[in-house]
């Protein structure tokens, strides 16, 4: 399933995934995919939705949000780009053992990873 999300307009944001990110949501079940694509146009619209995240765990997450899905099974946990209008997202997981926390803070600090946009094209 190819994600769609609305085109960008003047007032929102591009939605933006990490590879490995993108291939976490190609995995997930379509009923939950739908639901995730749901969370992702509330963040398109307004990149602040949600919760603010710092250290959690003892892992520096600094810079990230997070979103619930799916009556708080998974999270959606994203960086907003102002400068690049794009909403850049590095993990979609359950918190299962604090898991996607540590491997999105992995994530966070990987210079080299590109972006993955799911409608083609340049990030």
């Amino acid at each position: 399933m190819r994600m769609s999300l609305k085109e960008s307009t003047p007032n929102s944001f591009r939605v933006v995934f990490k590879q490995s990110a993108y291939d976490e949501f190609k995995r997930l079940d379509n009923s939950v995919k739908l639901k995730v694509a749901a969370q992702l146009l509330k963040i398109q619209g307004n990149p602040l939705v949600g919760e603010a995240l710092g250290n959690k765990f003892g892992i520096d997450l600094t810079g990230l949000r997070r979103i619930y899905v799916d009556n708080r099974r998974l999270r959606i946990i994203w960086e907003v780009q102002w400068d690049r209008v794009i909403v850049l997202v590095f993990g979609i997981g359950s918190r299962d053992k604090e898991e996607i926390y540590k491997l999105v803070a992995r994530r966070f600090k990987e210079k080299e990873c590109q972006p993955h946009n799911p409608r083609g094209g340049p990030a």
